[in-house]
């Protein structure tokens, strides 16, 4: 017997909700590494188009 509907749309919303965290916090993280190395390099404009 398959496991009801309910169990699968709150595993799929979980899944998507952690996919999305981990996303934002990567972003959120290379954006202030991004604009720590921008204070300390020579050259802030090869750091943006990177």
């Amino acid at each position: 017997m398959p496991p009801p509907k309910g169990a699968i749309l709150a595993v799929f919303l979980l899944a998507i909700r952690s996919f999305v965290i981990v996303n934002w916090s990567a972003v959120f993280l290379h954006g202030r590494i991004a604009g720590m190395n921008d204070h300390g390099s020579s050259s802030p404009c090869q750091e943006q188009v990177a």
